[in-house]
């Protein structure tokens, strides 16, 4: 049972991982848009509910991005937005790389090739 939650709970990070960048990416194609609030994704609180949840769908709540807003009204600090897009996927990376490892495990242990 517990390898199954592992398993699940690997695959809503990697949900929410794709949530979260598709909300930098939004915040980046704004960045010139006067008076954009930028936003971001809570992934520890959203992958907490979705641990609490037992893997349930996953719902992430957007929230404001604090900080000073530029001239034009606009909140989007285009260096620390690149800078979230990089650690969002490294942490992909790392979380597709745990799901393929397991697969490869599984795969392993149902041919009965365990050595």
């Amino acid at each position: 049972m517990e390898i199954a939650a592992n398993w699940i709970m690997t695959g809503q990070s990697l949900e929410l991982y794709r949530k979260a960048e598709t909300v930098v990416a939004d915040n980046l194609a704004n960045w010139e848009t006067p008076g954009f609030q930028a936003q971001r994704l809570s992934f520890r609180r959203a992958l907490a509910a979705a641990w609490q949840a037992g893997g349930g769908p996953v719902r992430a709540r957007l929230q404001a991005v604090p900080g000073s807003l530029r001239p034009d009204g606009s909140s989007v600090d285009l260096t620390a937005q690149m800078a979230q897009l990089a650690q969002l996927q490294l942490g992909f990376d790392l979380a597709a790389q745990a799901l393929s490892i397991k697969g490869a495990e599984m795969t392993t242990v149902t041919a009965g090739k365990v050595s």
